[in-house]
């Protein structure tokens, strides 16, 4: 897959977190008391930084950043 905008409809968000990951260096997941909140809408793949924070603004979550390479999305 490329990483261009990804078109997404319901998806689970701990699913979509995964495939971020792959576009992204370090160590990206997802806690499992939000990995079943589902989204939906177009995200850029190619920019993880700008669609974890579109995540955060549209999601009761918030990114844990230990470092720039190691985050994980947990509830807010």
């Amino acid at each position: 897959m490329e990483p261009w905008p990804a078109d997404r409809q319901r998806q689970r968000l701990d699913d979509f977190v995964a495939e971020l990951g792959r576009y992204r260096q370090g160590w990206l997941r997802c806690d499992p008391a939000v990995g079943h909140l589902r989204i939906s809408g177009t995200f850029a793949l190619g920019d993880s930084e700008q669609t974890l924070q579109a995540l955060v603004d549209a999601l009761p979550i918030r990114a844990q950043r230990r470092t720039r390479f190691w985050v994980t999305l947990t509830a807010a």
